[in-house]
């Protein structure tokens, strides 16, 4: 049960860190465009 619970926390930050990116990028391209 631990490792399984490992397991889920870290596809969930990885998941988080996933969405941090694709939101950084998609505010630069936001600030691209508006420049």
């Amino acid at each position: 049960m631990e490792s399984a619970t490992k397991t889920i926390a870290n596809g969930v930050d990885s998941v988080k860190k996933t969405i941090r990116e694709c939101a950084d990028m998609i505010n630069e391209l936001v600030h691209m465009g508006q420049l």
